[in-house]
């Protein structure tokens, strides 16, 4: 799965300190489970990352989702948010093992809690961070988004 969505062709990278080519790199990229994937890109769940672990967690913004058994496996989206399995080692620290893209990971948090907001489910705080280089704005960055939907 794209992290920033391959029909993009990268356009609106730049605003993220990335080059446009950036969209077909690996580090662009996430081999997820399928219900995962799908939460992700409904904007339901999201990525936050851990510098101190180095590690990502999954958290669940759509409270009807937090109940629900994930697909075939035999505990649901609460549980794998709560439990000590949620602590995601994506690939990273070497050439042959790139890091995801943090800054594209970011921006998805920060819109799936706009939009968790926005769907009334009431998101407990949190602040992902976001890099904008000179130039760029967070607001030109909301309303490419809004946009692009």
């Amino acid at each position: 799965m794209h992290l920033y969505k391959k029909w993009t062709e990268g356009n609106g990278l730049t605003e993220l300190g990335l080059d446009s080519c950036d969209v077909d790199s690996p580090r662009n990229g996430l081999l997820l489970y399928l219900p995962i994937e799908k939460a992700f890109d409904n904007q339901s769940v999201c990525f936050l990352y851990n510098p101190l672990t180095e590690k990502f967690s999954l958290k669940v913004l759509d409270p009807e989702l937090k109940p629900q058994k994930i697909d075939d496996l035999s505990i649901t989206w609460q549980e794998f948010e709560q439990g000590p399995s949620n602590c995601l080692s994506l690939p990273g620290h070497g050439p042959d093992k790139p890091m995801p893209f943090r800054r594209i990971l970011s921006l998805h948090a920060l819109y799936a809690y706009v939009h968790a907001r926005d769907q009334g489910w009431d998101p407990p705080p949190f602040s992902p961070y976001v890099y904008i280089p000179d130039g760029g704005s967070l607001r030109d960055l909301r309303s490419d988004h809004r946009a692009a939907r």
